[in-house]
């Protein structure tokens, strides 16, 4: 059985924690791999879960504010 190591994505982890979730430095190098991963799957929930702008102009459509 063969085994083939893929090099750890680095760039875009230090990318993600500390660019778009704006750690210092101290706090990245202090998560856990679990807290890291954590952070990630909530990160890519919030992403997935927002509306896009058709579907909030279809439920403007569908529940108008001013209705008669």
């Amino acid at each position: 059985m063969s085994v083939t190591l893929v090099d750890f994505p680095w760039n875009q982890i230090m990318q993600f924690g500390l660019g778009t979730l704006k750690l210092a430095p101290r706090d990245f190098w202090s998560l856990s791999v679990q807290e890291l991963n954590a952070a990630l799957r909530a990160y890519q929930w919030e992403a997935v879960s927002r509306p896009s702008r058709r579907d909030i102009e279809q439920m403007m459509e569908r529940y108008p504010d001013n209705q008669p």
